[in-house]
């Protein structure tokens, strides 16, 4: 892995700043899934590596931003649009009550469990670390678990489906989303209850086939890590708060 040393214009409404970032060559996978890919640099600043400072970090150390904190949405419209707040939270945009995760080691949320199908079907307890990564095009979860995570999306639905494993991804024909479950990720909240995350089925399937294909992409994958990666699918429809500093992360619906 080659690193190049570089230097840039950040613009947004209010401002322009310069940033110092990095651009990397000569890097080789075994996988195309674990490619690297253009970062804005969002992550808890305990979290920076090899002396790089995150982009936030950058911006409160500029004064051009009070806090670390962050917030941004998607909405599910058929061309999403949403919004990254930089330094805090637009609250029109959300509906109350917004709930807290808590932030354990730096970056991680606290997985308790997950459930697929709602209240017909029994919840599955996981003690374990989640990654809420809005950068990730998928949700991530342990090679055990991807099967059974699965089936139980193809057959717990209003109807059953028909799943198919194509250049590694599994597929369910483009028109049988409608029948699918929600998959709901219960998650530790700062006080002790749970905050659960629902995820629709128009969020965790692919919006359109390829080309000359009739058939869809389950955005559901074998984590590389054997770790929970909850990625961008989860954030459609809803509304993310991460304070960092305050070691929590607020979820809500949006307005």
């Amino acid at each position: 892995v080659t690193l190049f040393d570089h230097t840039g214009k950040f613009a947004f409404d209010v401002a322009e700043v310069s940033i110092d970032f990095a651009l990397i060559a000569d890097y080789k996978s075994e996988s195309p899934k674990n490619e690297p890919h253009a970062g804005l640099g969002l992550r808890s600043s305990g979290n920076s590596h090899g002396g790089y400072k995150t982009l936030i970090e950058q911006l409160v150390s500029k004064k051009v931003i009070d806090t670390d904190a962050f917030s941004l949405y998607l909405t599910t419209d058929e061309h999403a649009a949403g919004k990254l707040i930089l330094g805090g939270d637009d609250p029109d945009s959300y509906k109350k009550p917004m709930r807290f995760a808590l932030v354990v080691d730096a970056t991680h949320v606290a997985l308790t469990g997950f459930n697929i199908g709602g209240d017909a079907y029994p919840r599955v307890p996981v003690e374990s670390r989640g990654y809420l990564d809005t950068g990730a095009d998928v949700i991530a979860v342990p090679g055990e678990f991807l099967v059974p995570v699965v089936y139980s999306i193809a057959t717990r639905g209003e109807e059953r489906v028909a799943l198919k494993r194509k250049d590694g991804w599994y597929t369910i024909a483009c028109k049988d989303r409608q029948y699918l479950p929600d998959l709901t990720f219960f998650l530790k909240g700062v006080d002790g209850s749970e905050v659960p995350l629902v995820i629709s089925p128009d969020a965790y399937v692919e919006p359109k086939p390829k080309p000359g294909s009739k058939d869809c992409i389950l955005l559901v994958d074998e984590d590389p890590d054997n770790e929970w990666t909850i990625g961008h699918p989860a954030l459609l429809g809803k509304y993310f708060s991460f304070r960092w500093s305050e070691k929590k992360i607020g979820i809500a619906d949006l307005e």
